[in-house]
């Protein structure tokens, strides 16, 4: 509701009855005002005829001297003098009781937000409004309690409910941790973590690396990193038991710009004005090729029928060719509503990527 400290008091409207003390109010906030009315304030509702404010009974209710003298109506609007809530020092104690109870409710409020079981409570700021927010017991039971746990006593203490330290496990160290015998045979899903300079069953041939296990219910995944060669394994413990490891293959261990095809090979293929068949050969170059050197013949083939249409055939590069993908020609007469493929005559013909 709307508070008024002025000399006069107008907050909403009233309903009154001839021949009525009983004085309505709808809107009005007379009893918990940031200023109360007060008994000997002066009601109104023309300015002409004055009546004494002789009880306060709530927000919307008061009492007059005598019986309202006007006719009946509803949603009339009024004024109240404020001969006595307008005192300096009834202004003084309502606004040291507005304090106070402000400052009361923040304290109830906030043992609430202290003690309270429930997931959230409700806070008053300054202002009069209203935040709900989660209560200490939900907050403590979002985090945990690491803040009063036992710290690990050991970079591989696996003792439940300690909180870990920076290095536990490897987490947060530039040295790893160490563990009995330095073999990656012997980590398990106690000793899951980081490891690095490991001795024994490592994937490549030096001995330094990074090493990271995942445990995965009985068992896990490896990953490992060579500090030297910049390569990367990985292997899996099933049953108890682990898998050889396993070199994942990228354009920086693997010839992306030359092509083998065995007896049989295929490779779709698109027609282009009638008289060429292009085949596109991703690479892993950032320039165009300037040509290529091929060996061996293909045979271009109808998918629609299986039948060959030419064998023998040479390919050339073709003059869209673009970084990222070497595309070669085959010369003859093909008909643009049908698909290709070609094969390779023999095994081991090749196309390689000059650049």
């Amino acid at each position: 509701m709307t508070a008024s400290a002025g000399a006069w008091y107008r907050v909403g409207t009233v309903s009154v009855k001839n021949n009525n003390a009983a004085i309505v109010g709808v809107g009005s906030n007379w009893q918990n005002d940031f200023i109360a009315i007060a008994i000997g304030d002066a009601f109104t509702i023309d300015a002409k005829t004055w009546y004494e404010v002789i009880a306060v009974n709530s927000d919307t209710s008061i009492t007059l001297d005598r019986g309202f003298e006007g006719s009946t109506a509803s949603d009339v609007e009024y004024a109240i003098l404020r001969n006595t809530s307008g005192t300096i020092l009834t202004r003084i104690a309502g606004q040291i009781a507005v304090q106070f109870n402000q400052k009361q409710l923040f304290l109830d409020e906030l043992r609430n937000w202290l003690t309270s079981d429930d997931d959230t409570t409700t806070l008053t700021d300054s202002h009069g409004i209203a935040h709900v927010v989660k209560t200490v017991n939900k907050i403590q039971a979002l985090t945990g309690t690491a803040a009063t746990a036992d710290l690990t006593t050991s970079p591989t203490d696996t003792t439940p409910g300690r909180a870990l330290k920076v290095g536990d496990f490897g987490v947060g160290t530039t040295v790893g941790i160490s563990f009995a015998g330095e073999d990656l045979d012997l980590v398990s899903a106690a000793l899951s973590g980081y490891y690095t300079n490991t001795t024994l069953n490592t994937p490549f041939a030096n001995t330094f690396g990074a090493f990271s296990f995942i445990p995965i219910g009985t068992g896990g995944v490896m990953v490992a990193i060579s500090t030297s060669s910049e390569t990367m394994f990985y292997r899996a413990k099933v049953s108890g038991s682990w898998r050889p490891w396993q070199e994942l293959y990228s354009s920086k261990n693997t010839n992306l710009n030359d092509f083998t095809f065995s007896q049989g090979d295929v490779k779709s293929a698109y027609v282009r004005g009638g008289i060429k068949l292009l085949v596109d050969l991703p690479t892993s170059s950032f320039t165009s090729p300037t040509s290529i050197t091929a060996t061996g013949t293909f045979s271009i083939i109808d998918i629609s029928n299986g039948q060959t249409v030419f064998s023998g055939l040479t390919p050339t590069i073709d003059s869209i060719s673009s970084p990222k993908n070497l595309v070669v020609s085959f010369s003859g007469a093909f008909d643009r509503t049908l698909n290709y493929i070609i094969s390779a005559d023999a095994g081991g013909a090749t196309i390689k990527a000059n650049f």
